[in-house]
């Protein structure tokens, strides 16, 4: 209820002479729950000053009002310290924050956001408002899971997930790790863009690391390695081969290799074509 009232009157009492412009943008239109959902703003210094936007005591320097599809407030989780930001005169800073540092957006749905940026000086019921935005919660669809002990501990259990999702470009291949004993989600990201007609490949490998392999296009195939922490520790690319396509061959050793492929280098590559001009590019005077 707070927030409500205090927001209220940050709405009414905005005026177009304000020291400060902002806007608020999130960084994709739709998120997988539990992946980090990000939001870049924008502030703009009209003050005719430098100025520095630091946290006081009970009162942070930026404040976020979030909203779920009815229209009700989503209550802040816990209180986040944001880092100070200083913005010379007339000038334009932007600065990313995770939203779900501070409040639970697993549950699918809609959301709408905005942000209030408070000057030194200013209170509750003061401070520069944005616009709002919205976003979309999905959890995807699951496609593979696995349960797995972690190697070295004693009861310590992890559920690997693959999840398809349609995202605002194109198919992606999401990974997540569940910490099972402790019902947390350790890590949720996106492995890359997943080309569907071809199916991922899977496996364990001795220490329990998983391997997936996935086409990002028709001819290259992403090779990616998690952890049980969660962590991405390996991420290679391998074309398809006269013979076939790239495949995992797990060895008796407990190792995972990937066969039928040619490594491919997509850096390298890019690098490689940098190097031969358009021909729009050669030198005046040049004869062709």
């Amino acid at each position: 209820m707070r927030k409500l009232i205090i927001l209220s009157a940050l709405l009414l009492s905005q005026t177009v002479f304000g020291q400060l412009s902002a806007t608020l943008k999130a960084n994709r239109d739709q998120f997988v729950a539990f992946e980090p959902v990000n939001m870049t703003v924008n502030i703009t210094n009209l003050s005719g000053k430098p100025l520095t936007l630091q946290n006081r005591t009970n009162q942070p320097w930026i404040e976020f009002f979030v909203r779920d599809h009815t229209g009700r407030n989503v209550l802040s989780t816990k209180d986040v310290a944001y880092s100070p930001v200083s913005i010379g005169t007339g000038q334009t800073v932007a600065s990313t924050f995770t939203l779900n540092n501070s409040f639970n957006l697993t549950n699918p749905g809609s959301y709408s956001v905005l942000a209030v940026i408070r000057m030194p000086g200013e209170g509750d019921r003061k401070g520069t408002p944005t616009q709002s935005t919205h976003f979309t919660v999905t959890r995807g669809v699951t496609a593979w899971s696995q349960s797995v002990g972690v190697p070295g501990t004693a009861g310590d259990q992890r559920k690997y997930r693959l999840i398809t999702f349609s995202g605002d470009k194109y198919p992606e291949l999401y990974i997540q790790v569940e910490d099972q004993k402790r019902g947390r989600m350790l890590a949720t990201h996106s492995l890359g863009r997943h080309i569907t007609f071809r199916k991922f490949q899977t496996s364990l490998d001795r220490q329990n690391n998983l391997h997936v392999l996935f086409h990002t296009s028709p001819s290259v195939a992403c090779h990616t390695v998690i952890n049980p922490a969660g962590r991405t520790i390996e991420r290679t690319y391998h074309k398809n081969s006269a013979t076939g396509v790239p495949r995992l061959l797990p060895a008796t050793s407990g190792n995972v290799s990937v066969v039928n492929s040619i490594p491919y280098d997509p850096q390298k590559e890019a690098e490689e074509k940098a190097k031969f001009h358009n021909i729009s590019e050669i030198p005046g005077g040049v004869q062709q």
